[in-house]
């Protein structure tokens, strides 16, 4: 097969027409295009698209967290108050005195029995509780006087003496800035008050009463210890006709003395203002000369 030189130069010169024209009809693009389409246009497509998914995770994450605390712990787990779950209480502080056993909070105690809440012992080491007079009335004789064998973590008097504590107070009751007891003791149902400071006997500690703060006079009954502080105890109970009854007294540097509490009279119905007298009337020689002027 022969090829004709003339057709292979037509055919070359048609492709160079095109070739000069296809810079017309197909116009190079844009330069920044050209650059985006480089290795290194590629290195930041894929790290925007991987910031991108981080950004999606992170937020998803987030989201999660978020609905989680919206919702709760999950029914039954700790903390919860649904069926099942454990309810956690405080527990109730054993510091505070148990100063007035008759109310709510500490409820009236068998004879013999500890107070329902217990001070801590004045002292780790303590070797008697030591109860002497003077007593007022027969009250105390059927129990004895003279050390008691205690159990002071508890406030028991262990010692078949017939003495038992129904209330423990602590606080300055002699106004001298060292602390004290007062204890509320009951001797064959009846309540006294006492109050007892540290003392050296026989090279042991001892608990021992100096002075009777109040003492059983038959009209009424102590059931509480209701403050002890700066020289100054205050009782409670009832009287006679099962009313509340509160006595209060302060240290005078050998006993304790009543502290009579304010007379409160109801202020008397004040008189009634007086009205401002009427108006004198006049006369009728008055009225009279007062017609006959105005004639």
């Amino acid at each position: 097969m022969t090829t004709d030189p003339h057709e292979d130069a037509a055919v070359a010169a048609a492709f160079a027409n095109l070739r000069a024209a296809s810079s017309e009809q197909f116009p190079p693009p844009p330069v920044d295009e050209l650059i985006m389409r480089g290795p290194a246009a590629l290195r930041r497509r894929r790290l925007v698209s991987l910031a991108a998914v981080l950004g999606a995770c992170t937020a998803v994450t987030a989201g999660g967290f978020a609905v989680a605390q919206t919702l709760g712990p999950l029914t039954g787990g700790a903390g919860t108050t649904g069926t099942g779950a454990a309810t956690v209480t405080a527990p109730a502080s054993d510091d505070s005195p148990s100063a007035s056993p008759g109310d709510g909070a500490s409820p009236q105690t068998d004879e013999g029995a500890a107070p329902t809440t217990t001070p801590a012992a004045p002292a780790d080491d303590l070797a008697a509780l030591i109860v002497e007079g003077p007593f007022e009335g027969d009250w105390a004789e059927p129990c004895g006087s003279g050390p008691q064998e205690a159990d002071f973590t508890t406030w028991v008097i262990t010692a078949e003496t017939g003495w038992s504590i129904t209330a423990v107070a602590e606080g300055d009751a002699d106004g001298d800035g060292e602390p004290d007891t007062v204890l509320a003791l009951t001797c064959d149902g009846r309540t006294g008050v006492a109050a007892f400071a540290m003392q050296d006997a026989d090279d042991e500690q001892v608990l021992a009463s100096f002075a009777w703060v109040w003492q059983p006079d038959g009209d009424h009954e102590a059931t509480g210890i209701a403050a002890v502080e700066d020289g100054s105890v205050t009782v409670e109970g009832t009287d006679a006709a099962d009313a509340a009854w509160t006595v209060h007294y302060e240290w005078d540097g050998e006993a304790f003395v009543l502290v009579e509490a304010p007379a409160t009279t109801d202020p008397t119905p004040t008189e009634s203002t007086t009205s401002a007298s009427p108006a004198e009337t006049p006369s009728t020689d008055a009225a009279a000369a007062s017609t006959s002027s105005g004639s």
